[in-house]
């Protein structure tokens, strides 16, 4: 018979990604977490320029180096955040 916690690998979590210049609506919390009015979703994440293709830009949320896995999105120039 198996305990119940045997061989459960617990997720400790990852390192999120903010953008250090975005400014936020809350003080003393991250951007993403008090974002601007009118501002977009992915406000305080960090997007990474050097990775646009065809108007595409992938953004990070949390870290990926040295992980199996990490989270992320693409976003469009179009939709670049006005605030």
């Amino acid at each position: 018979m198996r305990r119940a916690n045997e061989g459960i690998v617990i997720d400790k979590g990852r390192k999120i990604l903010t953008d250090s210049e975005a400014e936020g609506s809350i003080k003393g919390e991250p951007a993403f977490i008090g974002r601007p009015e009118g501002a977009a979703v992915y406000h305080g994440f960090r997007i990474i320029d050097e990775s646009e293709t065809e108007g595409w830009r992938l953004g990070f949320i949390s870290e990926f180096i040295d992980s199996e896995y990490g989270d992320g999105f693409v976003m469009h120039l179009t939709t670049l955040d006005p605030v």
